[in-house]
């Protein structure tokens, strides 16, 4: 049985937003661009319209799943933000005491502390462009998935209207 999310080499237990299929996220974003082009949309180019019930019913289900994989990494990334948030304002706070232990004035103290901890800050920055940019696509995949349901609905009235009813 494979249990996800254990280091191999030592046995522990790995934090979700550090497993290799956390990290390797990037690598699922691409194959999910790809089909989406291939399938739903190319730049202006709409792919669903006259696409048969059963295909777009297949892309329905394709994007669901996509949709909720993206939900899993988001979740997980939200953590690792929570995490990098936590320990940079535990070490600012840290920082900051020192400085006013050594007699710096509470503005002073400040600035300094955030200057020390600019490298966390920076991580923290990045991570949350990762976060953004991953979550600007989950909510793409909601839009293309609207649009295949219309798509869908408007097959069905097709369908509907052509037997004469």
């Amino acid at each position: 049985m494979k249990i996800d999310g254990i280091d191999k080499s030592t046995g522990e237990i790995m934090k979700p937003y550090e497993t290799p299929e956390h990290l390797g996220f990037l690598k699922v974003v691409r194959r999910q661009v790809s089909y989406v082009k291939s399938n739903v949309k190319d730049g202006n180019k709409q792919k669903i319209a006259g696409k048969s019930g059963d295909v777009l019913v297949e892309v329905l289900m394709v994007l669901t799943g996509y949709y909720e994989e993206l939900g899993e990494w988001l979740s997980n990334e939200k953590l690792h933000l929570a995490h990098l948030r936590t320990a940079l304002d535990l070490k600012t706070a840290d920082i900051y005491i020192q400085y006013k232990n050594e007699g710096e004035t509470n503005e002073t103290s400040r600035t300094k502390a955030r200057l020390d901890c600019r490298e966390q800050q920076e991580e923290l920055n990045e991570v949350k462009h990762a976060w953004d940019v991953i979550e600007a696509w989950k909510k793409a995949i909601a839009r293309y998935h609207s649009a295949v349901v219309s798509a869908l609905g408007y097959e069905k009235s097709l369908a509907y209207m052509s037997r004469g009813n």
